[in-house]
Formats: structure tokens, C-alpha cells, sequence
């Protein structure tokens, strides 16, 4: 692999990144106006979010079978953890938890709006926003009215 190429894939990965976490955030606020909405109809619910609703950035999801057996150690200061596992698991990155929700789409003109012109025009150029890109649902209702 050429170290362009190299460069090319880091580069679309760091895109990949910054939507994800781009979509978390308005996710989040679009979750707070919601409960600011319920809760200002009389609903009783506390329109924050609590910490315990909130995910720290970033984090690893390991999976394993129901019937595996886990066994984990810590250390005294809680900063190595060590676990072994009867059977076969899987680890994910938060990225790879935040493409599974769907959160790695993004508009062209959001992204315009996040992303450096010249790198914009670059990733097109070199066809690395395939994957991102979504249609934007606004201009295809103005385009039909």
C-alpha cells in the first residue's frame, strides 16, 4: 500500500469520526429539546439529560455468547483492567457503535459546513465521501414545490 494511499484511508476514517460524533451531539440535543417539550406539556419528566443517560467519549463495547464465563480483574487505581473469557468475544470501538446507530450519514451541505473547503473538494475529488453522503430530504422537498 502507497503511503498516499495510506493517507487517503486515514483521512476518510477521520471524516467517518468527525460525522459520527457531529450526529451524536445534535442527536443529543434534538433528545433535550424533546424532553424540554414533554416537560413543558405538563408531562413530569425532567427535561435534562442525567449522567447516567450521557455516554463518556470514548468507550468500547465487548461482546461475548450469554453462556461465557467473564472474569475480570482490576487494579487498585481502576486504570488497568484485565479479563479473560471461556469463550470467543468481540470488542468495538465507539465508532463502530456510533456507524451501527446510524449516526455516519451526513449531508453534503452539513458537511460543508464542518469541514475545511480545500479537504472537501479533495475528498470528491478522490471519491471518499461515498459512504457518508445521504441525500438532504429539505432540498428534494424544495425541488419538487
Amino acid at each position: 500500500m502507497t503511503e498516499i494511499q495510506r493517507k487517503r484511508e486515514c483521512l476518510q476514517k477521520l471524516l467517518v469520526q468527525q460525522v459520527c460524533f457531529k450526529n451524536l451531539v445534535k442527536r443529543n440535543k434534538d433528545r433535550e429539546i424533546q424532553r424540554h417539550r414533554d416537560h413543558s406539556q405538563g408531562t413530569a419528566v425532567d427535561h435534562r439529560m442525567t449522567d447516567q443517560e450521557k455516554i463518556p467519549l470514548p468507550f468500547i463495547v465487548v461482546n461475548t455468547s450469554s453462556q461465557a464465563v467473564v472474569q475480570c480483574n482490576m487494579g487498585p487505581d481502576r486504570s488497568d483492567v484485565l479479563f479473560t473469557f471461556s469463550e470467543p468475544f468481540e470488542i468495538n470501538d465507539d465508532i463502530e457503535i456510533l456507524e451501527r446507530m446510524s449516526l455516519n450519514k451526513i449531508t453534503a451541505q452539513e458537511l460543508r459546513s464542518v469541514c475545511p473547503p480545500d479537504i472537501y473538494d479533495y475528498c470528491c475529488e478522490q471519491n471518499l465521501l461515498g459512504d457518508l453522503l445521504v441525500d438532504d430530504p429539505m432540498a428534494s422537498n424544495a425541488a419538487t414545490s
